[in-house]
């Protein structure tokens, strides 16, 4: 099995709610590999990475104090490799995004595996919420609350 990681407001992670995975965020402010109007889950392959990635997105002054980490299994089987598409990483560039449009509406994986743009050489994950296998998912998540270092915004 392979884990995914997302750092989330424990509201998005604890039961009844668990709504970490669903993919509604990307479905209302669209992301770097789906537009806007489509549901797409993003993780990363660490929590360290799950970390920086969330903290790219967010203003510090900003910065939510319930913070947890949510986790998925899946099978590697469900996994697609992306070879991603020249200029994907540009900033506003929409290569990426049509390439995820076109992936998610075909249903052809449960997960695609993406280079993060944060760490070079690292890989996150964009799970399709609408595919067949969603169901197979095992989501989990810690109770210890996470917080960033103050170091890190000196």
């Amino acid at each position: 099995m392979t884990r995914a990681w997302r750092l989330a407001r424990r509201i998005h992670s604890d039961p009844p709610r668990a709504v970490a995975f669903d993919g509604r965020g990307a479905e209302l402010y669209g992301g770097r590999w789906s537009p806007v109007g489509l549901p797409a889950a993003y993780a990363a392959s660490s929590r360290a990475l799950a970390a920086l990635e969330y903290l790219v997105h967010v203003d510090r002054e900003l910065m939510p104090d319930d913070l947890v980490f949510a986790s998925a299994a899946f099978d590697e089987d469900d996994v697609e490799i992306c070879a991603p598409p020249p200029d994907w990483n540009a900033a506003g560039s929409p290569v990426a995004v049509r390439f995820g449009e076109r992936w998610l509406r075909e249903e052809r994986s449960l997960v695609l595996a993406v280079p993060s743009v944060v760490v070079r050489g690292e890989r996150n994950y964009v799970i399709n919420p609408r595919h067949p296998r969603a169901r197979r998912l095992v989501v989990s998540r810690t109770l210890e609350p996470f917080a960033y270092d103050e170091r890190l915004f000196r």
